[in-house]
């Protein structure tokens, strides 16, 4: 979840993933699901609406994105597990697709008529190793 508060108007950014591998082909499918709700505290004064921080829902916008990622599996190679999918999708496939959500959220934003909404770049939250002595 990414927020971001510039002058009047905040965003929140909830991305959510959907994995599926196809061993026959050696494929795997992304499918990202992102929901960008975009807050003004401007729209409170007007409407006198809000949500209890004082400010009232602008726009809410829902991309999904699909990615499709080919293996190029040889003969004898092993079949990746599915820990190790998963952690492909989380990481390579994310960084793959999110250039091209933030262009759609720029220019959805223009075209909603509100000040255009750069997201920032992708930051993934890496666990990290324990050090034993």
């Amino acid at each position: 979840e990414s927020t971001f508060e510039g002058g009047a108007l905040s965003y929140q950014l909830r991305p959510s993933l959907s994995v599926d591998f196809d061993e026959e082909v050696g494929q795997i499918s992304v499918e990202s699901t992102y929901i960008v709700k975009i807050r003004s505290d401007e729209q409170t004064h007007i409407t006198g609406e809000g949500n209890e921080s004082g400010e009232s829902l602008l726009a809410s916008l829902e991309l999904v994105f699909l990615g499709l990622f080919d293996l190029q599996l040889e003969e004898g190679d092993r079949i990746p597990t599915r820990e190790e999918i998963e952690a492909y999708s989380r990481s390579t496939a994310l960084f793959a697709i999110h250039p091209f959500v933030r262009e759609a959220v720029v220019d959805l934003t223009v075209r909603l008529g509100l000040p255009p909404l750069t997201l920032g770049v992708l930051r993934i939250e890496m666990d990290r190793p324990t050090h034993t002595n």
